[in-house]
């Protein structure tokens, strides 16, 4: 999907402080809280999202989540299609509840392509589900990309 719309475009800023940048969501959906967790006022997991310009990986919640205007572009070249892809990142190899890093990324179901920008990540602040800390990218990340 091509991030220029004539609709609003969800994105969250770089929680780098080095970095500008701004992260559009891969998939419009993905910081939409539930039905469920607004009426039942549950916890927010964070979703991890990737930055295409720092490579930095942090966690986001909904409140994070901004709009940019009609007509706007995002994505580092508003030319190219971006794509949603992902990496499963364990907190070790035996880990039942691997960590799902969201990468918004111009590798168009290149597996490999992806495999070499997830290979450079910077983890800051990342979790399995069970709550244990993920400090960097193992050699072998389970990569994939959603529709």
């Amino acid at each position: 999907m091509k991030y220029e719309s004539y609709d609003a475009l969800p994105y969250v800023a770089c929680k780098n402080v080095d970095c500008s940048e701004s992260i559009p969501l891969p998939n419009q959906n993905l910081l939409k809280p539930t039905a469920y967790q607004l009426t039942k006022g549950a916890v927010l997991t964070p979703v991890f999202l990737a930055c295409m310009q720092c490579g930095h990986v942090y966690g986001y919640i909904p409140s994070e989540v901004q709009y940019l205007g009609a007509g706007g572009t995002l994505g580092l070249d508003p030319e190219k299609e971006l794509y949603h892809g992902a990496a499963e990142l364990r907190c070790e190899p035996d880990c039942k509840a691997p960590a799902t890093i969201h990468v918004p990324t111009y590798a168009d179901g290149d597996k490999s392509a992806l495999m070499v920008q997830v290979l450079k990540l910077t983890l800051v602040d990342v979790f399995c589900r069970h709550n244990q800390r993920i400090v960097s990218v193992p050699p072998n990340p389970t990569v994939l990309f959603y529709p």
